[in-house]
């Protein structure tokens, strides 16, 4: 299992950036990585082809970066 998140409003303390929801997010990330997930944090910026390409090919064979 492999899942993607974009991390939007990095730059203006968004709520990715703000306690509560860093905390939340940090939950909800360790919940995932018990359950056995594999999980790509992206930056908006960072959703790019060659990112993507990376993510599918870790889906088909079970690699990593």
């Amino acid at each position: 299992m492999v899942a993607a998140e974009c991390e939007g409003a990095t730059w203006v303390q968004g709520r990715h950036n703000r306690p509560q929801g860093f905390a939340a997010d940090c939950e909800k990330y360790n919940s995932a990585a018990e359950l056995g997930w594999r999980l790509f944090r992206l930056t908006p910026e960072q959703i790019t082809v060659g990112n993507v390409q990376t993510i599918a090919r870790t889906i088909q064979t079970g690699g990593g970066w």
